[in-house]
């Protein structure tokens, strides 16, 4: 409900007639009004009620006296259960329904009114089921009078009259107060009832289905993630839509969508708690990351949060911000390539390395292989090869040459770099049964550096796997996915990669830091 509109009594009955023509909806009237739907209907009683006049600023102050038998009337009809409070408000021209209700509520208190204000002169009290069931056949059996009956019980003879009218007509079933009730949920006690309680049952089942529809139609079903501040926001959306523009019951709505009303109200009330804030401040920042690689899932997501942005938070809630985003790591390919045997091999060496993908310090043990990109000029297909050595303690690329040609120069100028950047290393050189490492030359190479050589077994990709893996996270972070149309352009991708990877790719093998930290912090121990 908006902030309440000043309205002169024209402008009211303008509304109100709209309504009473059904050419507006009454929570559409209540809106324009700045006023609740309650209010409206109100309005509207006190219209057919006494008209105009009703609707002056100063028509609450002019009361209007009911007489004695009217007044009783309306209460029985209420209590007997014929009708609603507002249906029988309307039934009798009275301002609302509240005033039925206040009438009912002095029966039950005991307590004289002023009959100027509306009240109820009737000290009653309430009956239970077996007083009513033994008032009845002491009429029926002992032959006792209404206005002896009705002094005994302490109710009026017209009372006892109803008791002894719905008990020959239903049964012992037609003394039941089944005030407050639904109609739906009551059992029936004629066949007229089981009739109305079937209609009534249908009619709120299609309201509630067509409420339901409208309201996960304006949610956006199905879309989004998990976490529930932004889940949920769209949902508060649908309630509030369809309380002000269709008119749904709020309650009705948050129990179709299974979120809470008193959730709804605070979010309806504009404070957000803290954690909400704070969920969209790291919302924010989890999607700056992502513009700048799109490749990073929840983990490094939540390691750069904490790294670079001073914000630490756990898997789980990364994990959820990620999903309520939409924003997940690129995913992983079926690999299909594996180590085959070189066609004529002048030189086979054991598997020393034996999978053992750890080392103490830099420079014990390195990794190398090959690997193939393709880019394309027009409908040319064009092909790049990548060789790098991989250091097993800190992860680092320790050197990488791009050609295009897969030969053994490849390899050898490979190796060239890594003893140029690196002349004191003497580490086990393993590397998979390719042509180039198993040449008599690449084997001299390696034992004039002072360099165990370890080969993979044939068909045991694993054997080389931080090596393959290496490949895997290049290709699915920054390759798959992609067309090349240069030469220049895929060099210059695979450069800027590998020094990301080196500097600032953090890797939780590694305590969440980068290759080239740990090779620091190794080399200064």
């Amino acid at each position: 409900m908006g902030k309440r509109i000043e309205m002169d009594l024209q402008e009211k009955e303008y509304l109100i007639q709209e309504c009473l023509a059904g050419r507006m909806r009454m929570r559409e009237a209540a809106r324009r009004a700045g006023v609740g739907h309650s209010t409206m209907h109100n309005w509207i009683s006190r219209y057919r009620a006494e008209g105009a006049s009703a609707l002056s600023e100063n028509g609450n102050a002019q009361k209007r006296t009911y007489s004695e038998e009217l007044r009783q009337k309306v209460v029985e009809e209420y209590l007997s259960g014929q009708g609603s409070a507002m249906a029988i408000a309307e039934k009798y021209k009275l301002r609302s329904g509240n005033l039925v209700l206040d009438w009912a509520k002095e029966y039950h208190r005991h307590r004289e009114h002023p009959k100027e204000t509306g009240g109820v002169s009737m000290a009653r009290r309430n009956h239970t089921l077996e007083e009513r069931v033994q008032a009845v056949k002491e009429y029926l059996e002992a032959g006792k009078g209404f206005p002896e009956l009705s002094e005994k019980y302490g109710t009026t003879a017209q009372v006892v009259r109803s008791w002894v009218k719905r008990y020959q007509e239903m049964g012992v079933a037609g003394l039941e107060d089944r005030r407050g009730k639904r109609l739906a949920s009551q059992t029936p006690r004629t066949t007229e009832e089981a009739l109305r309680i079937e209609k009534s049952r249908l009619e709120r089942e299609n309201y509630l289905l067509r409420m339901e529809l409208d309201l996960l139609k304006s949610a956006g079903a199905g879309e989004g993630g998990s976490l529930r501040q932004f889940r949920q926001e769209r949902q508060y959306q649908a309630v509030r839509w369809a309380a002000e523009e269709q008119g749904y019951p709020v309650a009705e709505a948050c129990r179709a969508l299974h979120i809470s009303r008193a959730g709804y109200y605070q979010w309806h009330s504009g404070k957000e708690d803290a954690r909400t804030v704070e969920n969209r401040r790291l919302a924010g920042l989890v999607k700056q990351i992502h513009d700048e690689s799109p490749d990073k899932g929840y983990r490094r997501i939540r390691d750069d949060l904490a790294r670079y942005y001073a914000t630490p938070v756990n898997d789980k809630r990364a994990l959820r911000i990620c999903r309520s985003l939409g924003i997940q790591s690129t995913i992983k390919y079926t690999r299909h390539g594996c180590t085959r045997r070189a066609s004529d091999p002048q030189y086979l060496a054991e598997n020393v390395l034996n999978r053992q993908f750890y080392a103490d310090k830099p420079n014990e043990k390195w990794l190398t292989d090959v690997t193939e990109f393709k880019y394309y000029v027009g409908p040319t297909v064009h092909k790049l090869y990548l060789s790098a050595i991989l250091d097993l303690c800190d992860r680092r690329i320790v050197s990488f040459v791009l050609r295009d040609a897969n030969d053994s120069a490849l390899v050898h100028e490979t190796l060239d770099r890594a003893l140029a950047a690196n002349p004191d290393a003497h580490p086990l050189f393993h590397s998979d049964r390719g042509f180039q490492y198993t040449t008599r030359v690449f084997h001299d190479k390696l034992a004039a550096a002072g360099m165990t050589q370890s080969m993979s077994r044939v068909g045991k990709c694993i054997d080389n796997g931080p090596m393959e893996g290496f490949w895997g996270i290049l290709k699915r972070e920054r390759y798959y996915g992609r067309r090349f149309t240069s030469r220049e352009q895929l060099c210059q991708m695979i450069r800027e990669y590998i020094a990301y990877y080196n500097f600032s790719r953090l890797q939780r093998r590694l305590g969440v830091h980068t290759p080239m930290e740990v090779y620091t912090q190794c080399r200064a121990a």
